[in-house]
């Protein structure tokens, strides 16, 4: 049986696999939306996303792209932030006028678009990528370690608790809860 998820355009086939790996959409939302079985969501994310070294380094290439544009746009705001204490100067010794008022909303307003920029830019070269990253590394190394020791179950399991010790809780259960 072929993979539904599998047989997505590839842009929209990363940008699913992107979405729901930050969170940002869930297994059942994505699978009522495209008509898909329950399950078909987990089966793939566990059993057909594959880490390669091109998407690695694509992706590395990006956040490096991301971050030397936010780089840019933080200097720019710079500029800006000093543009308008000149204008708060101005304004001191020439008074408010029309023209001055005019120059500062322009500048306020690109100052606004440059701290969204800014803003955005920063969530989306977050860790975002690296953790997706690590993550296809995991799942890899797991297919490896299940190919590699099949015949040998007790030591797959001894290797899967140690593993788990690795990962942050999903569950974090207080005293109160439990009396």
């Amino acid at each position: 049986m072929t993979c539904p998820f599998c047989e997505l355009e590839d842009r929209l086939k990363r940008s699913l696999e992107m979405r729901i790996h930050r969170g940002e959409i869930t297994h059942t939302h994505a699978e009522t939306k495209q008509g898909w079985p329950v399950g078909t969501v987990a089966e793939h994310m566990d059993q057909h996303l594959d880490y390669t070294p091109e998407e690695a380094a694509h992706i590395e290439t990006v956040r490096t792209e991301s971050i030397d544009t936010l780089n840019t746009a933080e200097s720019l705001l710079q500029r800006m932030m000093g543009w308008l204490d000149e204008l708060e100067d101005q304004k001191d010794i020439e008074g408010i006028t029309t023209e001055w008022v005019q120059n500062a909303t322009r500048l306020v307003a690109e100052c606004n678009k440059s701290l969204k920029l800014v803003g955005t830019l920063k969530k989306e070269i977050g860790v975002d990528s690296q953790l997706f990253l690590q993550d296809q590394r995991e799942a890899a190394m797991a297919r490896i370690l299940v190919n590699v020791l099949g015949s040998q179950p007790h030591l797959l399991n001894q290797i899967e608790l140690q593993m788990q010790t690795l990962k942050a809780p999903t569950h974090i259960i207080e005293l109160e809860d439990i009396e």
